[in-house]
C-alpha cells in the first residue's frame, strides 16, 4: 500500500484547420475576420517569452493593453456593452498535483515554477488566442453571418476584439456554440469514490476508466482524507489489511501460473475486486467540451462539493482559465477555493 495524491494531466486540445476555414470564408464572405484572427495570433506568438520571468511580465502588459482596448471599443461603439475590466490570472499547469490545502491564487507578477514531477503547461499561443476559441468563435459568427458588417443585412456593426465578443456570447447564454470545442484530461491517481461522481456529467462528456475486471490489484494506492486524518494509522492498517487479502486470495485461488487462461485470471479478478477499498487509487480519461467544463469546474469546486473532486477541479479550472481565458474570463476564485462564474448555466 502507497499513499497517493491526484494528478491532472492535459493530454489533448482543440486543433483547427485553417485551410477550411479559409476555403469556406471564401465561398461565403468573411476572410477579413480571418485574416484578423491569423495576425492576432502570429503577433502574440512573436511575443512568447522565453523565461518565466518574461512570461510575468507579458501578463502584466497584456492586463494593461486590454483596459486600452475596451476603452477604445467604447469610444468607436458606445451602443456595444463594456465587458469586465479584470479577467483571472492566467494559472493553468499540465501535470498540476492537488493539494489538499487549497492556496489563494498567486501574484500574476510573480513567476510559477513547477513542483517537483510537474510539466510546466503553456497555452498554444500566447496572450488568448487558441485553437479552441478561434473554432468556437467561428460557430458562433455562423449562426449570424457577423464575420463583417454587409454579410448580413440586419448587422451594421460587429466586434472584432475575440474578448469582447465572448462576453457577449456568455452573456446571453449562447451556450451551444461552446460544444465544439473539448479538452482531454488524464486523471491520475484520483479515487473510485472520486470517478462514481465524475461519470454522473455525462452530457458532453466521454470517459475511459482503468478497469479492475482486468487490472488485479497487487500495490494499492490511497490518499486519506483529511475528514479521517484523526484515525490515519487504523484506517490505513485496514486497506494494508485489504491488500495483503488481494495478493493472498490471487495465489490460493492458482492464478498466477502462465498457464492459466486469461478468462479465469479476468474472473477471479473481478470478483476480488469486490473486496478493495472504494478510496483505491486509479487512473481515468476525461473529454469534455468547454459546456461541460464550465459546468462542472462550477458544480465541484463548490463549498457543498465532495472535497476530492474540489482538490482536482480546482486545477482544471486553472488549466482552463489558461488555455482558453476569454471563454473562462467570468470565472473568479473565492477565497473557500469555489470558481464562480458570472454567467451560470450558459
Amino acid at each position: 500500500m502507497h499513499e497517493t495524491k491526484p494528478t491532472v494531466y492535459l493530454i489533448a486540445r482543440p486543433s483547427v484547420d485553417v485551410d477550411g476555414i479559409r476555403a469556406y470564408l471564401t465561398a461565403v464572405g468573411g476572410t477579413s475576420w480571418l485574416q484578423r484572427r491569423l495576425h492576432d495570433a502570429a503577433h502574440e506568438e512573436a511575443a512568447v517569452p522565453d523565461t518565466d520571468e518574461d512570461a510575468a511580465l507579458l501578463h502584466t502588459h497584456e492586463d494593461a493593453a486590454l483596459l486600452h482596448t475596451h476603452e477604445d471599443a467604447a469610444v468607436l461603439d458606445p451602443t456595444l456593452p463594456a465587458p469586465d475590466d479584470q479577467r483571472p490570472t492566467p494559472l493553468g499547469r499540465a501535470g498540476h498535483q492537488a493539494t489538499d490545502q487549497a492556496a489563494a491564487p498567486p501574484d500574476a507578477t510573480q513567476p510559477r515554477a513547477p513542483r517537483e514531477g510537474q510539466t510546466a503547461h503553456r497555452a498554444p499561443q500566447a496572450g488568448g488566442q487558441s485553437d479552441a476559441q478561434l473554432l468556437i468563435e467561428f460557430a458562433g459568427r455562423v449562426c449570424y453571418r457577423s464575420w463583417e458588417p454587409g454579410l448580413n443585412p440586419n448587422v451594421t456593426r460587429v466586434r472584432t476584439d475575440q474578448r469582447e465578443y465572448f462576453e457577449n456570447l456568455l452573456r446571453s447564454a449562447h451556450g451551444s456554440v461552446l460544444e465544439h470545442a473539448s479538452y482531454s484530461f488524464a486523471l491520475h491517481d484520483v479515487s473510485r469514490a472520486f470517478t462514481h461522481e465524475l461519470v454522473r456529467h455525462r452530457a458532453g462528456s466521454a470517459f475511459s476508466q482503468e478497469s479492475l475486471r482486468y487490472v488485479r490489484l497487487t500495490d494499492i494506492g490511497f490518499r486519506l482524507p483529511p475528514a479521517l486524518q484523526g484515525l490515519r494509522q487504523r484506517a490505513l492498517s485496514i486497506v494494508e489489511q485489504l491488500e495483503e487479502f488481494q495478493v493472498e486470495a490471487a495465489g490460493a485461488l492458482g492464478i498466477e501460473g502462465p498457464s492459466v487462461p486469461f478468462h479465469v485470471k479476468k474472473e477471479v479478478t473481478s470478483a476480488l475486486r469486490r473486496l478493495a477499498p472504494i478510496g483505491l487509487s486509479t487512473d481515468i480519461v476525461w473529454t469534455a467540451n468547454v459546456r461541460t467544463l464550465r459546468h462542472v469546474i462550477e458544480m465541484r469546486t463548490a463549498e457543498g462539493a465532495e472535497e476530492e473532486l474540489r482538490l482536482v477541479f480546482d486545477e482544471i479550472a486553472k488549466i482552463m482559465v489558461d488555455e482558453a481565458p476569454s471563454l473562462f474570463q467570468d470565472f473568479a476564485r473565492q477565497h473557500n477555493g469555489a470558481w464562480v462564474p458570472k454567467h451560470s448555466k450558459v
